[in-house]
């Protein structure tokens, strides 16, 4: 999985209201946009994440990075490294669940199991949705 979660250049063109339109050179069809470039940059790791999953479950391979492709598409705009959001491809994919044993201050492993309980939710479901949002909003 960890061939997928590297970053892929994206092309970002201004658009005539201000707004920017983007295409990813090494990922055919993945494209995006957004009114302003914060909330391009945002869609574009959207769009790379989700075109990533579809990928990954037709059994695609990761696609190659090729810069000096990407930087001669990017001629006259502005050209950026986007990394895929590893919770939205996790979601999206077929990947399995693996058990793992991990340690846990016992007073954490009460309250998440209370709030588990509470939620209707499992242990592991807890922690995966934890670590899932923990991960969208560092990566």
């Amino acid at each position: 999985m960890v061939e997928w979660l590297k970053a892929y250049p994206a092309v970002f063109e201004e658009t005539s209201d201000g707004g920017y339109s983007v295409f990813f050179p090494d990922v055919a069809g993945c494209i995006s946009a957004g009114h302003d470039l914060e909330e391009a940059i945002t869609m574009a790791k959207e769009a790379l994440s989700l075109h990533l999953s579809e990928l990954i479950n037709d059994n695609e391979e990761a696609p190659a990075v090729d810069l000096n492709h990407a930087k001669e598409e990017a001629e006259g705009c502005l050209l950026m490294m986007i990394e895929p959001n590893p919770a939205i491809i996790s979601r999206r994919t077929k990947e399995h669940a693996v058990r793992v044993n991990i340690t846990i201050p016992q007073m954490l492993l009460e309250r998440a199991d209370r709030y588990a309980k509470a939620a209707n939710i499992n242990r592991s479901r807890l922690i995966a949705l934890a670590l899932e949002h923990q991960l969208s909003a560092t990566y």
